[in-house]
Protein backbone atom coordinates (compact mmCIF):
# COMPACT_ATOMS: atom_id res chain seq x y z
CA UNK A 1 0.00 0.00 0.00
CA UNK A 2 2.47 2.39 0.78
CA UNK A 3 3.94 2.30 -2.66
CA UNK A 4 0.68 3.43 -4.07
CA UNK A 5 1.83 7.08 -2.02
CA UNK A 6 5.30 6.78 -1.95
CA UNK A 7 5.08 9.35 -5.35
CA UNK A 8 3.17 12.08 -2.73
CA UNK A 9 5.75 12.18 -0.44
CA UNK A 10 8.64 14.82 0.13
CA UNK A 11 11.43 14.05 2.49
CA UNK A 12 11.34 16.45 5.49
CA UNK A 13 14.62 17.14 5.73
CA UNK A 14 15.59 18.20 1.68
CA UNK A 15 12.48 18.25 0.47
CA UNK A 16 13.84 15.79 -1.97
CA UNK A 17 11.74 12.95 -3.94
CA UNK A 18 11.46 9.39 -1.63
CA UNK A 19 11.85 6.43 -3.20
CA UNK A 20 11.34 2.46 -1.28
CA UNK A 21 14.22 0.79 -0.76
CA UNK A 22 13.84 -2.64 1.00
CA UNK A 23 12.00 -1.80 4.34
CA UNK A 24 12.50 1.86 4.24
CA UNK A 25 12.02 5.13 1.94
CA UNK A 26 15.44 6.81 1.17
CA UNK A 27 15.98 10.49 -0.84
CA UNK A 28 18.59 11.12 -2.87
CA UNK A 29 20.59 12.77 0.25
CA UNK A 30 20.40 9.31 1.56
CA UNK A 31 18.12 10.32 4.94
CA UNK A 32 16.47 6.80 5.25
CA UNK A 33 12.97 6.84 7.34
CA UNK A 34 12.00 2.98 8.30
CA UNK A 35 8.41 1.66 7.48
CA UNK A 36 7.19 -0.40 10.32
CA UNK A 37 5.62 -3.37 10.32
CA UNK A 38 2.25 -1.53 10.54
CA UNK A 39 2.95 -0.23 7.14
CA UNK A 40 2.85 3.36 8.43
CA UNK A 41 6.29 5.63 8.01
CA UNK A 42 7.20 8.07 10.21
CA UNK A 43 8.36 11.37 9.02
CA UNK A 44 8.90 13.40 12.05
CA UNK A 45 12.21 15.60 11.83
CA UNK A 46 15.07 14.32 13.67
CA UNK A 47 14.50 16.60 17.29
CA UNK A 48 10.76 15.83 16.99
CA UNK A 49 9.56 14.47 19.93
CA UNK A 50 5.86 11.84 19.12
CA UNK A 51 5.07 12.34 22.69
CA UNK A 52 1.57 13.04 21.84
CA UNK A 53 1.10 10.48 19.53
CA UNK A 54 -1.15 7.20 20.58
CA UNK A 55 0.37 4.49 22.09
CA UNK A 56 -0.17 1.07 20.52
CA UNK A 57 -3.00 0.06 23.31
CA UNK A 58 -4.94 2.86 22.41
CA UNK A 59 -4.88 2.50 18.61
CA UNK A 60 -5.76 -1.28 19.34
CA UNK A 61 -8.27 -0.10 21.64
CA UNK A 62 -9.94 2.35 19.16
CA UNK A 63 -9.62 -0.40 16.44
CA UNK A 64 -11.98 -2.79 18.49
CA UNK A 65 -14.66 -0.28 19.01
CA UNK A 66 -14.89 0.76 15.65
CA UNK A 67 -15.47 -3.04 14.97
CA UNK A 68 -18.68 -2.73 16.61
CA UNK A 69 -20.57 -0.79 14.01
CA UNK A 70 -21.38 2.09 16.66
CA UNK A 71 -19.66 4.57 13.85
CA UNK A 72 -21.04 2.70 10.39
CA UNK A 73 -23.69 5.21 9.89
CA UNK A 74 -20.91 8.18 10.01
CA UNK A 75 -19.10 5.79 7.73
CA UNK A 76 -21.43 5.46 5.39
CA UNK A 77 -22.43 9.04 5.16
CA UNK A 78 -18.79 9.81 4.21
CA UNK A 79 -18.29 7.45 1.63
CA UNK A 80 -21.75 8.46 -0.15
CA UNK A 81 -21.06 12.37 0.11
CA UNK A 82 -17.33 11.48 -1.40
CA UNK A 83 -18.52 9.25 -4.08
CA UNK A 84 -21.96 11.67 -4.92
CA UNK A 85 -18.97 14.33 -5.85
CA UNK A 86 -18.00 12.26 -8.64
CA UNK A 87 -14.67 10.78 -9.76
CA UNK A 88 -11.36 12.67 -7.45
CA UNK A 89 -9.77 14.77 -9.78
CA UNK A 90 -6.39 13.04 -7.94
CA UNK A 91 -5.43 9.35 -7.93
CA UNK A 92 -4.96 9.83 -3.63
CA UNK A 93 -6.84 10.92 -1.23
CA UNK A 94 -5.11 12.57 2.15
CA UNK A 95 -6.86 11.42 5.77
CA UNK A 96 -5.61 14.45 8.14
CA UNK A 97 -6.63 12.86 11.86
CA UNK A 98 -7.03 10.13 10.33
CA UNK A 99 -6.54 7.77 13.44
CA UNK A 100 -7.16 4.01 12.58
CA UNK A 101 -7.20 4.67 8.81
CA UNK A 102 -10.30 3.17 8.87
CA UNK A 103 -12.92 5.19 7.31
CA UNK A 104 -10.35 5.81 4.59
CA UNK A 105 -10.08 2.74 3.93
CA UNK A 106 -13.69 2.63 3.12
CA UNK A 107 -13.26 5.38 0.22
CA UNK A 108 -10.50 3.20 -0.97
CA UNK A 109 -12.55 0.58 -1.40
CA UNK A 110 -15.85 2.32 -2.45
CA UNK A 111 -13.47 4.46 -5.27
CA UNK A 112 -11.28 2.15 -7.59
CA UNK A 113 -7.81 3.09 -8.40
CA UNK A 114 -7.84 5.53 -5.98
CA UNK A 115 -4.95 5.62 -3.13
CA UNK A 116 -5.27 7.07 0.26
CA UNK A 117 -2.76 8.53 2.44
CA UNK A 118 -3.20 8.76 6.25
CA UNK A 119 -1.52 11.42 8.62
Amino acid sequence: MIDDVVACLICPKCGGSLTRSGGSLRCDEAHSYDIARQGYVNLLPGGASPSTADTAGMVDARARFLATGAFAPLAAGIESAVTAAGPPECACIVDVGAGTGRYLAGLIEALPGVSGLAL
